[in-house]
């Protein structure tokens, strides 16, 4: 951890010139519920509020994710699954803005997923694949958040 500004930003550049990696593994539901909705039927923006939740497993497979960092004019995301483009991983480009806030600097951010279960079939990918961002971009960006400060993100 971090101890001042001069370390932070001394790990900041040691990370700019390497690929930041993180993995999680996946989970099979037992049973789930989808929450994104309100009481009354409008839809849940908050990230605090929406998601899921229900119960089951973990397993050996997972999510591998590796975030390339380099310093920009501008803030941009690039995400791939699996070696393809992904411009439908609305939760991974969430998570990457909401950490890319937390500095004043820009950033072009590269995210990589390997993902080695199926996805949109309960094995958890998307959270796995939110997990590793904020875990692999957080390091790359030198920010001293907790373990949890970065779970929360």
């Amino acid at each position: 951890m971090p101890k001042n500004l001069t370390e932070n930003r001394n790990l900041r550049e040691k990370a700019l010139n390497n690929v930041s990696k993180a993995f999680s593994p996946a989970g099979i539901s037992s049973f789930f519920e989808i929450c994104d909705k309100t009481e009354n039927g409008k839809s849940v923006t908050s990230l605090e509020r929406i998601g899921a939740r229900g119960g089951g497993f973990g397993i050996k497979k997972g999510v591998l994710t590796e975030v390339a960092l380099t310093e920009a004019e501008e803030n941009s995301v690039k995400v791939f699954i699996n070696g393809k483009v992904a411009p439908e991983a609305e939760t991974t480009r969430t998570v990457v803005q909401t950490l890319l806030e937390k500095t004043s600097e820009k950033h072009a951010v590269i995210v990589k997923h390997k993902v080695d279960v199926p996805i949109g079939a309960g094995f958890g990918s998307s959270a796995a694949g939110a997990l590793t961002t904020a875990l692999a971009l957080s390091k790359a960006l030198g920010l001293s958040l907790t373990y949890n400060e970065r779970l929360a993100e």
